[in-house]
């Protein structure tokens, strides 16, 4: 039963170190493409500076959406 637990989570650790990676580089991408600054700002010029929260907050999760996606 040991040996089947570590076979699992070794292949999964595999998965999700490849993933993760990946995921830092392309965001390390954006970051020096300045693709995030850009898509910040035209966010938060979209809803208002009253609602910066919201436009900060829809541009992580398109940000965040691209990165696993």
């Amino acid at each position: 039963m040991i040996d089947s637990i570590e076979k699992g989570t070794g292949t999964l650790l595999g998965h999700l170190s490849l993933i993760l990676a990946l995921g830092a580089m392309f965001g390390k991408v954006l970051e020096e493409l300045g693709a995030v600054d850009i898509a910040s700002k035209k966010l938060i010029n979209l809803f208002g500076v009253s609602k910066i929260q919201l436009g900060l907050l829809v541009a992580g999760m398109c940000i965040s959406f691209s990165l696993f996606f």
